[in-house]
């Protein structure tokens, strides 16, 4: 017979809403200028992390908001969501060195050339490991998994990343994802509505 936990239904918790009008370059389908992302309170094995659900709406079509937001029956204790917002700003980053095209990649002598390879290399403006959309993924335990859209063969992108901490000191964000990690969440680049890909790292 199952255990007690495996018959209760675990809510999915609203971690992030994203407007169209402040994030215009979120791949948001016609129709949609919100999303809105879910985390489940329990960890899941294959990401190391919480479960994660993406909902694309139309803001004009939501209705009658929820008085009060259900509070999981079952929960791990990293997972102790505290109301938050953010402060956001843009900023350019540039990919790994690693993640360059090959073209690129060598007309950089360092990456050509061992003797020079290190000095250089700790030289590189390093990718930003906070909270963020869009931009490149921080490597820091794995590394990018050569796979591609499960429906349609396109190639994965980086779209949102939750972090533990921000690169700011600060205040928590009330989750501890992996070791201090982040959660990338990784979408078709032809379509948003296909099904994603969340690493934990």
């Amino acid at each position: 017979m199952p255990g007690t936990a495996a018959m209760v239904r675990v809510p999915w918790v609203g971690a992030v809403q994203l407007y169209r009008r402040d994030f215009p370059e979120l791949p948001f389908p016609e129709g949609t200028d919100l999303l809105q992302v879910f985390l489940c309170t329990v960890v899941h094995a294959e990401v190391n992390g919480p479960g994660v659900l993406l909902h694309w709406r139309a803001s004009a079509e939501v209705g009658d908001l929820i008085g009060e937001v259900p509070v999981p029956v079952v929960s791990d204790p990293e997972f102790s969501f505290q109301p938050r917002v953010f402060a956001p700003v843009r900023t350019t980053e540039y990919p790994d060195p690693d993640e360059l095209p090959a073209e690129l990649a060598g007309t950089f002598s360092f990456l050509r050339e061992p003797g020079s390879h290190y000095s250089d290399y700790d030289q590189w403006p390093d990718v930003a490991r906070g909270s963020k959309i869009g931009g490149w993924t921080a490597w820091h335990h794995t590394q990018w998994p050569e796979q591609e859209c499960s429906e349609c063969g396109a190639p994965w992108r980086q779209t949102l990343g939750l972090a533990t901490e921000e690169q700011e000191p600060g205040e928590d964000v009330g989750w501890l994802l992996g070791d201090d990690g982040v959660l990338n969440v990784f979408l078709c680049s032809q379509d948003a509505r296909h099904p994603i890909t969340v690493i934990v790292d």
